[in-house]
Formats: structure tokens, C-alpha cells, sequence
């Protein structure tokens, strides 16, 4: 006897960053303050309009962001585009930016240190998919 099983495809070309929950790999971070880049295997995961977590290498929670405001749309994260959460973590406000230009993901975060530069990180993205 053949079993076989049809299982769906995860499309991610109607997945809306800011009403689905979506998984982000990153493969490769950088401090901007310090200069010091390395791989990483990082995540982030983006709850549509709610909030935003970063996860360590051993799937620990890093940081929490609440979403306080979003600037822009981007209906499809396989299509270019780019979209701005004004964020608080902590105590601290901040943005973080997803985007996706010439094919290539990729996730800043700025949070505002009072009377210091802020803490910024860039992250390369290696694959998003809904979580």
C-alpha cells in the first residue's frame, strides 16, 4: 500500500508583516556603534502588530519590543518593500525596519539611550516564513 500525503505550501506572497506572526533568520549582524559584525543564527519574530521578539542562537528571548506605532505597509514580503515599527523595550523608544531591497532582507533596530548614542544593530536575513 502507497500512502501518499498532500501537505500545503507555505506561500509567503500574500503574508502581510503586520498581520501575520512571521519568522526571521538572520545569518550575519552587525553593531554599527562598535563596528563589530559577525554570522550569527539569530531570530526575530514580528507578532503582526503587536510586538517583536529577538531570539539568542539557543532560541532564548533576547529582547521584547512593543509595537506602538507602524509607518507603511508592505502586503508581501517576497516583493520589495520596507515598513517602520516605532517600538518600546525596557523603558527605552526606539524603531525597528524591516526591508527587503534588490532581493535582499534585512532588519535595523535603533534604541534611544538618554545622553548617549544609541544602540543600533543591522541584521542580514536569510529566510522569513511564517511562524
Amino acid at each position: 500500500m502507497i500512502l501518499i500525503l498532500a501537505l500545503p505550501a507555505i506561500n509567503l506572497h500574500a503574508q502581510n508583516i503586520a498581520s501575520t506572526t512571521l519568522t526571521w533568520k538572520a545569518d550575519a549582524y552587525l553593531d554599527i556603534n562598535t563596528g563589530m559584525a559577525r554570522a550569527t543564527s539569530d531570530q526575530l519574530v514580528s507578532y503582526s502588530n503587536q510586538r517583536i521578539e529577538w531570539h539568542d542562537e539557543a532560541g532564548n528571548v533576547k529582547a521584547t519590543y512593543s509595537i506602538i506605532e507602524i509607518n507603511g505597509q508592505w502586503t508581501n514580503v517576497m516583493n520589495n518593500g520596507t515598513i517602520l515599527y516605532e517600538v518600546r523595550s525596557e523603558g527605552r523608544q526606539g524603531t525597528i525596519q524591516f526591508s527587503r531591497a534588490s532581493g535582499i532582507l534585512s532588519i535595523q533596530i535603533v534604541l534611544l539611550k538618554p545622553d548617549e548614542n544609541p544602540d543600533m544593530f543591522r541584521f542580514s536575513v536569510s529566510t522569513v516564513t511564517p511562524l
